[in-house]
Protein backbone atom coordinates (compact mmCIF):
# COMPACT_ATOMS: atom_id res chain seq x y z
CA UNK A 1 0.00 0.00 0.00
CA UNK A 2 0.59 3.47 0.43
CA UNK A 3 1.69 4.48 3.90
CA UNK A 4 1.85 8.07 3.27
CA UNK A 5 -1.60 8.17 2.55
CA UNK A 6 -2.80 6.84 6.05
CA UNK A 7 -4.53 10.40 6.58
CA UNK A 8 -6.21 10.74 3.30
CA UNK A 9 -9.70 10.65 4.90
CA UNK A 10 -11.49 10.39 1.39
CA UNK A 11 -8.76 7.72 0.16
CA UNK A 12 -9.71 5.86 3.08
CA UNK A 13 -13.59 5.84 3.09
CA UNK A 14 -13.25 5.11 -1.40
CA UNK A 15 -10.81 1.97 -0.06
CA UNK A 16 -13.69 0.94 2.71
CA UNK A 17 -16.14 0.94 0.28
CA UNK A 18 -14.39 -0.76 -2.04
CA UNK A 19 -13.56 -3.44 -0.30
CA UNK A 20 -16.97 -4.19 1.59
CA UNK A 21 -18.59 -4.26 -2.65
CA UNK A 22 -15.45 -6.77 -2.91
CA UNK A 23 -16.54 -9.13 0.07
CA UNK A 24 -20.37 -8.98 -1.34
CA UNK A 25 -19.42 -10.22 -4.52
CA UNK A 26 -17.09 -12.83 -3.28
CA UNK A 27 -19.42 -14.40 -0.34
CA UNK A 28 -22.49 -15.86 -1.10
CA UNK A 29 -25.25 -13.84 0.48
CA UNK A 30 -26.49 -16.64 2.53
CA UNK A 31 -23.06 -16.55 4.06
CA UNK A 32 -22.40 -13.05 4.21
CA UNK A 33 -24.07 -11.01 7.28
CA UNK A 34 -23.77 -7.27 6.89
CA UNK A 35 -24.06 -5.75 10.22
CA UNK A 36 -24.31 -2.98 13.21
CA UNK A 37 -23.60 -3.43 16.34
CA UNK A 38 -26.27 -0.84 17.10
CA UNK A 39 -28.94 -3.86 15.90
CA UNK A 40 -27.79 -5.77 19.03
CA UNK A 41 -28.61 -9.39 19.49
CA UNK A 42 -31.13 -10.59 16.92
CA UNK A 43 -30.12 -9.99 13.50
CA UNK A 44 -26.79 -12.03 14.97
CA UNK A 45 -27.81 -14.58 16.42
CA UNK A 46 -31.31 -15.09 13.32
CA UNK A 47 -27.82 -15.40 11.41
CA UNK A 48 -25.91 -17.86 13.13
CA UNK A 49 -29.28 -19.82 14.35
CA UNK A 50 -28.73 -19.34 17.84
CA UNK A 51 -31.22 -17.98 20.40
CA UNK A 52 -31.52 -14.15 21.30
CA UNK A 53 -29.88 -13.93 24.84
CA UNK A 54 -31.33 -12.58 27.68
CA UNK A 55 -29.08 -10.54 28.80
CA UNK A 56 -28.47 -7.04 26.97
CA UNK A 57 -26.54 -6.83 23.93
CA UNK A 58 -22.92 -5.22 25.26
CA UNK A 59 -22.52 -1.58 23.30
CA UNK A 60 -18.79 -1.26 25.33
CA UNK A 61 -17.30 0.49 22.35
CA UNK A 62 -18.93 4.22 22.99
CA UNK A 63 -17.44 7.44 22.25
CA UNK A 64 -16.88 8.68 25.55
CA UNK A 65 -15.48 5.22 27.15
CA UNK A 66 -13.00 5.28 23.88
CA UNK A 67 -11.57 9.03 24.85
CA UNK A 68 -11.23 8.21 28.29
CA UNK A 69 -8.95 5.36 27.75
CA UNK A 70 -7.41 7.71 24.94
CA UNK A 71 -6.85 10.54 27.36
CA UNK A 72 -5.43 7.93 30.62
CA UNK A 73 -2.86 6.53 27.90
CA UNK A 74 -1.65 9.74 27.05
CA UNK A 75 -2.02 10.91 30.34
CA UNK A 76 0.02 7.84 31.74
CA UNK A 77 2.83 8.28 28.56
CA UNK A 78 3.48 11.61 29.54
CA UNK A 79 3.09 12.50 32.99
CA UNK A 80 4.97 9.19 34.06
CA UNK A 81 8.28 10.34 33.27
CA UNK A 82 8.03 13.02 35.26
CA UNK A 83 7.94 10.82 38.42
CA UNK A 84 11.60 10.22 37.19
CA UNK A 85 12.48 13.30 36.07
CA UNK A 86 11.76 15.75 38.03
CA UNK A 87 13.12 14.24 41.39
CA UNK A 88 16.65 13.83 39.44
CA UNK A 89 16.21 17.39 38.55
CA UNK A 90 15.69 17.85 42.16
CA UNK A 91 18.48 16.22 43.37
CA UNK A 92 20.82 17.75 41.04
CA UNK A 93 19.83 21.00 42.11
CA UNK A 94 20.51 20.08 45.66
CA UNK A 95 23.99 18.86 44.96
CA UNK A 96 24.75 22.00 43.04
CA UNK A 97 23.74 24.18 45.69
CA UNK A 98 25.42 22.10 48.06
CA UNK A 99 29.07 22.19 46.15
CA UNK A 100 28.36 25.79 45.37
CA UNK A 101 28.06 26.69 49.00
CA UNK A 102 31.55 24.68 49.86
CA UNK A 103 33.49 26.46 47.84
CA UNK A 104 32.44 30.39 48.71
CA UNK A 105 32.80 28.50 51.91
CA UNK A 106 36.58 27.46 51.46
CA UNK A 107 36.88 30.89 49.46
CA UNK A 108 35.95 32.62 52.83
CA UNK A 109 38.61 30.72 55.20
Amino acid sequence: GHPEKFLDRDGLIRGYHLHAQRVREAIPPERLLEYSVTEGWEPLCNFLGVPVPDVPFPFVNDRIRIQTVITLAWLLTWIWPLGIILPLLLFLWVVKKVVVTKKKKQKVT
